[in-house]
């Protein structure tokens, strides 16, 4: 007779906890948890005399039959679940179980170095060795362990931070080891209230937190956790020998950078960086920028980048320290991008003197975007967009160039001059969006006819992503210029309207002026609107609300009353898209703004308006703004470019 049978991964895990919990203090308590996401276990601590000390980290489990120890000692996790230890607030120690033995070995997750172990796209090689095996005393190096990770982890000063200093006696400078340690210690006397460095015999099990030099590499770790690791395989060379001490003090810079002490470490970088051996390195010249500048140390960023850009061996390292400025000068302090605009000048002059064009002109282009992010230096922008373009003629071919530039012509009013360099840049490249953009330069040129077919090309796409309301809106309108106006051109009018003598005449005053001399005329439309509105004519007054609001006329109370007479017509999707485009102008103060003063509220229904309101406001909230980005753009080696998205603040 056949009966159920216990599968062997369930006894092996029943043996782990068993065994694990066996060496556990008696104080210590193991929990199980009740919903497994690859956690096996929780462990609260407890002191001698049974008081709780607030104290937790968690447990996975892995055991196994191999009787291969080589094997045995060699794990694979998968990146999801790696990922997700990585996101917990508590750290997460792996307990590896070998049957064969009944021995225990455990590493905490945190302790992972990608350096040495390898990390694929599904999977990372988290490896044991005889030095994690359980050992007498161990549960007292777990909980000095996790104090040190906690005290780094949390709000609270961890500082000053014991870092004792181990040589082995196969490092390079073995036979000067007294000699630098105490160049060492002097030298961070400067830092006394962050670290305590101090000359170490080598243990047989290391503290959370050390700095090691052996035959290939310096190493320092924290709570457990590589903060930076400065490779030497191929020995010492004679500038590293020199600027050692530098390198110490950038890489316990780094190591607090990552573990997010920004203003303690860019003393660190600040201080040592331009001494250091490691300046040349792109990935840590990328997060010494990012450090200083969070450390708010901006004057001391550039001036590194300067010094880089100076060095012909500094360029890509440079370049990469441009990115990191450029990213994260994110925010609208005048000074801030003052001195970087004045930064970037100085360094792209230092590259053409030297002859080095094709990178000047990547400064040139990036500045040029840096000053078009927010929209107040157009004309400065589109000079430096020429620098590049003169530096480098292939810019011209470019589409992304020439869109970036028409867009700062279209933000000058000088629309036909824009759709020029939009319909280049669709020529060299075809854009969805560029499409869009090429369509409104042309409406505001007055090429009516030619704009409302142009928009008709991009709402024949059936792309969601990319799908504008704002475009949706002005080709309606653009309809009736064409269709109903029967304006297809026309020319730039330069008059001034008498507005007055408008009013006093018909509804056919305000359309022949339209039609004859100036359809966008933003106030014209507006109150052509109203006498359509006062007639109940709610279609026909939707349509020269937004044209009025389009043509920059009272922008809030037309889009207001745009909103208002939709109302009164059978279209939600009109009143939905009016919503989003204006909330996506004007924000949360549209909300207030139009269930405050409910536009043309005399004859509309206040209770269904605020009923429309909300389920408006329902689909707003199910919808994101999109917000357009500049973009940093980096020359390789290879002839290409590489581009990378600010992070803050961006606004174009």
């Amino acid at each position: 007779m056949k009966l159920p049978k216990r599968h062997r991964n369930h006894q092996l895990e029943t043996e782990s906890v068993r065994e694990l919990q066996s060496k556990l203090p008696s104080t210590w308590v193991y929990r199980t948890p009740t919903d497994d996401y690859g956690i096996d276990g929780e462990v609260e601590i407890f002191d001698d005399e049974g008081v709780a000390t607030g104290k937790k980290f968690l447990l996975q489990l892995k055991a196994t039959d191999e009787g291969d120890l080589k094997k045995a000692l060699k794990l694979r996790l998968p990146i999801e679940k790696a990922n997700y230890f990585d996101s917990l607030n508590s750290p997460v120690l792996i307990v590896r179980y070998l049957a064969i033995n009944k021995k225990i070995y455990t590493r905490w997750f945190h302790s992972f170095d990608p350096y040495w172990e390898s990390v694929t796209e599904n999977s990372l090689a988290f490896n044991f060795a005889e030095t994690n095996s359980w050992c007498e005393g161990r549960e007292n190096s777990i909980e000095a362990e996790l104090i040190e990770y906690l005290s780094l982890t949390s709000n609270k000063y961890p500082f000053p931070i014991s870092l004792p200093m181990f040589f082995t006696p196969d490092f390079p400078l073995a036979n000067e080891a007294a000699k630098l340690a105490v160049q060492i210690i002097t030298a961070s006397k400067k830092y006394d209230e962050l670290i305590d460095l101090k000359l170490s015999t080598i243990p047989e099990s290391f503290p959370p937190s050390y700095i090691i030099f052996d035959s290939e590499k310096l190493h320092v770790v924290l709570a457990n956790r590589t903060g930076s690791c400065l490779h030497f395989k191929d020995g010492l060379s004679e500038k590293l020998r020199k600027n050692i001490i530098s390198d110490i003090f950038v890489a316990i810079g780094l190591g607090l950078f990552f573990k997010s002490y920004r203003v303690e470490a860019g003393r660190f970088l600040s201080d040592n960086i331009k001494t250091s051996t490691l300046k040349h390195d792109i990935k840590v010249v990328s997060a010494v920028i990012a450090g200083l500048i969070q450390a708010r140390q901006h004057e001391q960023a550039l001036e590194l980048t300067k010094d880089l850009f100076c060095e012909e061996e500094g360029i890509n390292a440079a370049q990469a320290a441009l990115a990191s400025i450029i990213r994260c000068f994110g925010s609208n302090n005048t000074s801030d991008k003052s001195l970087l605009s004045e930064s970037l000048s100085q360094i792209s002059n230092s590259l053409q003197e030297r002859g080095i064009n094709e990178i000047a002109a990547v400064v040139e282009y990036n500045h040029a975007n840096m000053l078009r992010s927010n929209n107040d230096k157009l004309k400065d922008a589109i000079k430096h967009y020429n620098n590049a373009a003169k530096l480098l003629q292939e810019y011209k071919e470019r589409s992304y160039w020439l869109s970036e530039v028409a867009g700062c012509l279209f933000l000058l009013k000088r629309y036909r001059h824009a759709s020029k360099f939009y319909k280049a840049s669709i020529d060299a490249e075809f854009s969805l969006r560029v499409l869009g953009l090429y369509a409104d330069s042309l409406m505001y040129s007055r090429c009516f006819k030619k704009s409302l077919d142009e928009f008709h090309r991009y709402l024949e796409v059936d792309d969601n992503d990319s799908f504008n309301t704002e475009w949706h809106l002005k080709s309606t309108c653009l309809h009736a210029i064409v269709e109903t106006l029967n304006v297809e051109e026309q020319p730039a009018y330069h008059g001034e309207c008498d507005i007055d003598a408008l009013i006093k005449g018909t509804e056919d005053s305000f359309i022949m002026y339209l039609k004859e001399k100036d359809a966008l005329c933003g106030e014209v439309w507006f109150h052509l609107a109203i006498s359509l509105s006062n007639e109940e004519r709610f279609e026909n007054a939707v349509i020269c609300f937004l044209m009025s609001a389009f043509c920059g006329h009272s922008e809030m109370d037309s889009w207001g009353n745009a909103l208002s007479c939709s109302f009164q017509t059978e279209s939600r999707g009109m009143s939905a898209a009016i919503m989003k485009c204006a909330f996506d102008k004007f924000g949360q103060d549209f909300l207030l703004f139009f269930s405050e003063t409910r536009p043309l509220g005399e004859d509309a229904d206040p209770v269904g308006a605020q009923l429309k309101l909300v389920e408006l406001m329902q689909f707003l909230n199910e919808t994101k703004p999109s917000k357009s980005k500049f973009e940093v753009r980096m020359h390789r080696p290879d002839g290409g470019y590489d581009k990378i998205l600010p992070v803050a603040n961006e606004k174009a």
